[in-house]
């Protein structure tokens, strides 16, 4: 194709047909543009559907930790449920008008599992590798806002959470160096009832441990209460981020 167009050139010079010469050359510098914008158009469609394609890929892998997450915010969500429902039954044994101090030091004694909860963990790898290797824009302004809204959200609970739960154990290690409630724990519990832990608990200052125990079992219930509530919210945002994405990846 190259030598077709100099042999042209060549003839219209020699035959002295300047401004044929001129005409043609201007006509091939133009398909020389066409041709380089097409190039262009084609590099671009194909740098448009590889990124199609990556974020397709990042929306799938969104989701799938995202049902993850889902499905660990439902087991959080219940577990702190029930824990709220045990403390709430011993509020109401104790507030009982049957109830009497024997009653409390039962609980304290026997019943009350002083074990705790974990903080939120999600799955937040594929928003990693979005936010570090700056892919978030393979999404639009909407869509990257929301999934940026969700995740931050998310690791701003976990920090409060994480505080809540470091400021619980320093109080209740207080409350277990005069109260040994920890034996009650379901999941290994170093004391039957019997003699021995009968003799542990003479040692207690039991007027001391009930203003303990009501203060522990409040600060507890605000702290299950309080997650309980965060999770449910970023429960809702969860399920409403995997449904805009699936919406907007077909």
């Amino acid at each position: 194709m190259i030598s077709l167009f100099r042999k042209i050139r060549k003839k219209l010079l020699t035959e002295n047909r300047v401004t044929r010469y001129l005409a043609y050359a201007i006509g091939e510098i133009i398909l020389v543009v066409i041709g380089i914008l097409i190039a262009l158009q084609i590099n671009l469609w194909n740098e448009g559907q590889k990124q199609a394609k990556s974020r397709r890929q990042f929306t799938e892998s969104l989701i799938l930790e995202l049902q993850k997450d889902s499905v660990f915010l439902k087991e959080s969500i219940n577990n702190l449920s029930n824990r709220i429902e045990m403390l709430q039954e011993i509020k109401d044994r104790i507030n009982s008008p049957f109830a009497s101090l024997d009653t409390l030091d039962f609980i304290m004694k026997y019943e009350y599992n002083p074990s705790f909860v974990n903080p939120i963990g999600l799955n937040k790898n594929t928003f990693s590798t979005l936010a570090s290797s700056g892919q978030i824009s393979l999404f639009n302004n909407q869509d990257a806002g929301q999934i940026q809204t969700y995740y931050q959200s998310a690791l701003d609970i976990e920090s409060f959470q994480i505080g809540q739960l470091d400021f619980y154990r320093d109080t209740f290690s207080e409350f277990l160096e005069k109260v040994p409630s920890a034996d009650n724990m379901t999941q290994y519990p170093l004391l039957d009832p019997g003699n021995l832990k009968e003799q542990i608990w003479k040692g207690v200052n039991m007027e001391e441990a009930r203003l303990q125990f009501g203060g522990i079992t409040t600060l507890q219930n605000h702290i299950f209460l309080t997650f309980r509530n965060m999770d449910r919210e970023l429960f809702d945002s969860n399920q409403k981020l995997i449904q805009h994405l699936r919406e907007n990846s077909q």
